[in-house]
């Protein structure tokens, strides 16, 4: 159990902690649809949204490094999903906007996470009327994530222990590949046994907290 939503949480006092999560969650959503919206041609307004967040940041208190390794750990996965937009036409610049683009929505969706509690959150979602489906995915998420973790750390070990020494890049991707399919069809399975055991005790699409 070495995550969860609330370890994301960064104590403070500043101007965005203080601000009600409701309203917080509005401006910053209005702002990353600005930023999508906004054609990386348009490269002073681009400037501008890029001068905003990074004003945002400082009003929160954040510390840069902290955004920093936020980022960088979903580094591999923006570019992974954003690589494929280099074999249509004008791929370079799509590939850029959209790279820069998700750095921005990395960037406010932390703002969010760090400077809000996440029960706080969900209440907020539900006061948007956001639908239910999504307020309790999320909530779900919060609460057995670390079963997704250690379901990773179970496979990661047993690749190390299975691999000593120095293997060939084509032989990790195969053996990464098929622990990708054996972790798709665990983590499948587990979902279902979880939410067969919440049916027998009771949940009906909403928790109690």
């Amino acid at each position: 159990m070495k995550y969860s939503f609330e370890s994301a949480y960064f104590e403070g006092e500043s101007l965005i902690h203080k601000i009600n999560v409701k309203t917080k969650i509005i401006v910053l959503l209005c702002l990353l649809l600005a930023i999508v919206l906004t054609p990386l041609k348009y490269s002073a307004l681009f400037c501008v949204e890029l001068l905003f967040v990074v004003f945002l940041i400082f009003l929160s208190g954040l510390p840069f490094k902290f955004i920093f390794l936020r980022i960088l750990k979903l580094l591999p996965f923006l570019g992974l999903i954003s690589l494929s937009l280099l074999f249509k036409e004008g791929g370079f610049y799509l590939f850029v906007s959209a790279l820069a683009k998700s750095f921005f929505a990395v960037i406010l969706t932390t703002i969010i996470f760090s400077t809000s509690k996440f029960p706080d959150i969900l209440k907020a979602l539900e006061e948007l009327k956001i639908p239910r489906i999504f307020t309790e995915s999320l909530n779900l998420m919060r609460r057995y994530i670390f079963v997704f973790e250690d379901m990773i750390s179970q496979n990661k070990r047993g690749f190390d222990s299975r691999n000593i020494g120095k293997i060939g890049s084509l032989r990790k991707i195969t053996i990464f590949s098929n622990m990708i399919g054996i972790m798709i069809i665990k983590v499948f399975e587990k979902s279902q046994k979880v939410y067969m055991a919440m049916l027998s005790r009771g949940y009906n699409g909403k928790f109690s907290d």
